[in-house]
């Protein structure tokens, strides 16, 4: 008897199953978008789209039709084979992913979640690459001329790699040809995408998807409040994307302890952001339409990187302990000779380790068809380890006037309208608040009143 756990344990249709209560034509997109797939999959001919059998009249002659069929028209044979359960017969056709891109007709299908659907437009050429095993960053580029590489970024590359001890004091930082030629970033007088992405200070003009954003949000369905676009040499983008985000969208706030004195926390461990971001950029797919995107929400960070997993690999493999196999090998080779990345693929490792140590949940990992987006959530905060105290003089505010206080003593707030986006309350409001603060002379204004902030006050500082 055949059983729903024979079929990979899925009671329900999935990327990898599909239901149909009879065999149409039709469903040869479907078996072309399975062996597009990276697992393969299985059509079930005799059940209806509740998973219950119906069965089916003539599956003798499907077992004969479909394989031919497929054969005919995409030049491979699936598996069809027959079952019966409870008098009714069914079919299987098991698809196994396929080495080289299938179309049928002359179209291209894949799944995406539970859905078959067209390849087309600009997904066309990397989806046919990415099953041939080429990779993009390793081509040589009709665009790029050695105008285009910028002398300074290729001298910061070698002169940290010589900083490192990966890459010989003999290196000459000011030889950029030199320099392409040896990391196979460029071949006789053609520069790779690689080398281009890497080294120019206007990496979009070959690939779009070579730039990082970040947006913050109010809520997770909510307005962008501000956004940043990281440009330039991809060798920088790195380090430039770290600080933004720490300086701009998740600023180090600062608990009170000892009488208010103020410590710097950060909501999110630096070092493991730096590792997430450095992941998005060596595996980043550079032919794809979408960027990778950092979404910054009140309790979140989301790092959305387009591309896909290496070939049989799942989000299990992912976080469990695995080879690296860089998605932009030229690429990560560079990053790697600069000391930014191993060889060892102990990055999630790092993240999850990082993240322990800070007392915040270990990062939530979500794979689709198009990219990899890795969740980091805020916990307590952390600084120093030592206790921190309440301080007496905010004893007796309002839950309002608490949590102004508080934030601005974090360093979170530093405008009335930033305050009454965050706490939900009219600005109105939030002024009063505030100008009972003042007045009890636990905060205080600098600057001008358009330009200023509002910071704690000398003495309640404890300055």
């Amino acid at each position: 008897m055949f059983t729903e756990i024979d079929i990979g344990g899925k009671s329900m249709e999935s990327e990898q199953i599909e239901w149909k209560e009879s065999w149409s034509d039709n469903y040869l997109e479907t078996i072309c978008a399975f062996a597009n797939s990276q697992s393969g999959g299985r059509l079930i001919i005799g059940k209806n789209d509740k998973g219950e059998i119906v069965g089916i009249r003539n599956a003798k002659k499907l077992l004969v039709e479909i394989p031919n069929t497929v054969n005919n028209l995409m030049n491979f044979y699936p598996t069809v084979e027959a079952f019966e359960e409870e008098g009714k017969t069914f079919v299987i056709v098991t698809i196994k992913p396929q080495d080289t891109a299938v179309d049928l007709r002359g179209v291209c299908y894949r799944r995406s979640g539970s859905t078959t659907v067209r390849v087309t437009g600009r997904d066309l050429i990397p989806f046919i690459m990415e099953k041939g095993g080429l990779v993009w960053t390793g081509l040589t580029s009709k665009k790029a001329k050695i105008s285009d590489i910028s002398p300074e970024a290729v001298s910061a590359f070698i002169k940290k790699g010589q900083e490192v001890k990966r890459i010989s004091p003999s290196a000459d930082p000011s030889d950029v040809e030199g320099v392409l030629r040896h990391y196979d970033l460029m071949t006789d007088e053609d520069i790779t995408n690689a080398g281009a992405v890497l080294f120019s200070n206007k990496p979009t003009r070959f690939s779009y998807a070579a730039v990082t954003k970040i947006g913050l949000f109010a809520t997770r369905n909510g307005r962008l409040l501000m956004e940043d676009i990281i440009d330039g040499p991809v060798i920088f983008q790195p380090d430039e994307t770290l600080k933004r985000l720490l300086d701009k969208y998740t600023q180090p706030r600062f608990r009170l302890k000892d009488h208010l004195t103020r410590v710097e926390a950060y909501q999110y461990p630096p070092d493991a952001l730096r590792e997430a971001i450095i992941n998005a950029v060596v595996h980043r797919q550079y032919m794809s339409r979408q960027q990778t995107t950092i979404r910054v929400y009140p309790n979140s960070v989301e790092i959305y990187n387009p591309g896909n997993l290496p070939k049989g690999w799942t989000e299990e493999t992912l976080v469990a302990k695995h080879d690296s196999e860089p998605a932009n090998p030229l690429i990560a080779q560079v990053f790697h000779d600069m000391g930014l990345i191993e060889e060892w693929g102990v990055g999630i490792s790092f993240i999850r380790e990082e993240c322990e140590k800070a007392g915040i949940p270990e990062p939530l990992y979500e794979v689709d068809i198009d990219g990899v987006r890795i969740i980091f959530r805020s916990g307590p905060w952390s600084d120093t380890g030592e206790d921190v105290t309440e301080p007496s003089v905010i004893e007796g505010l309002k839950p309002l006037e608490y949590e102004i206080y508080k934030a601005i003593a974090e360093g979170r707030y530093t405008t009335a309208e930033n305050m009454a986006i965050s706490s939900g309350f009219s600005v109105r409001t939030v002024y009063s608040a505030l100008y009972k603060l003042r007045d009890a002379n636990l905060i205080q204004r600098v600057g001008s009143d358009k330009k200023g902030t509002w910071e704690l006050s000398q003495r309640s500082a404890g300055h």
